[in-house]
């Protein structure tokens, strides 16, 4: 089987969003993609585990459009931390590659969130959201893990929040990049 790496995803990524309708079938549409990539792991280099101690992860440009759209991250995540409940802004599909994450998905009610359940992925597990969804991140392990994760937009040129959990409270929400020699 011929090796599938970054130059052939981002040719399919291109062509999967394009002839999509919408965030929900753009989404579908692309997690087989996202999946086989993360699974051909012909990508992943050791600096990608690298993390920001003071957000508690790392995130690793692998690709963007000019237009700042199709954006294409490793995100590598310290053991027992992980970003408060969040938006994107726009669609997301990620995949575990090393170790499991767990996602926490979370719903406004009266003027708070409130936990509505949670999904764990691991290595070759794809889960997708779309703009609005509120979800949190978590490594519940001892060692940093690493996930793949498409958007449909650079994360910090989209209109996207962090939430207090408690009070409800909404701010905006940007994200630290690692530098790497691509």
């Amino acid at each position: 089987m011929a090796r599938y790496g970054l130059p052939e995803f981002v040719k399919d990524l291109r062509s999967a969003a394009a002839e999509a309708g919408g965030e929900a079938a753009v989404v579908e549409r692309i997690k087989p993609l996202v999946k086989r990539l993360a699974e051909s792991r012909s990508w992943v280099k050791p600096e990608y585990y690298e993390c920001d101690p003071e957000q508690g992860f790392g995130v690793h440009v692998l690709h963007e459009e000019p237009d700042r759209s199709l954006w294409l991250v490793a995100v590598s995540w310290l053991a027992h931390r992980g970003p408060p409940p969040h938006n994107h802004g726009t669609w997301a599909v990620i995949c575990g590659i090393d170790g499991r994450e767990k996602n926490v998905l979370w719903r406004r009610r009266g003027g708070k969130l409130v936990a509505q359940g949670a999904q764990s992925i691991g290595p070759g597990q794809v889960v997708g959201f779309l703009s609005n969804t509120i979800h949190s991140v978590i490594n519940e392990g001892e060692r940093t893990t690493l996930s793949l994760h498409v958007y449909g937009r650079n994360l910090n040129f989209a209109e996207r929040s962090q939430f207090d959990a408690q009070t409800g409270t909404e701010m905006p929400f940007q994200v630290k990049l690692q530098e790497v020699n691509r």
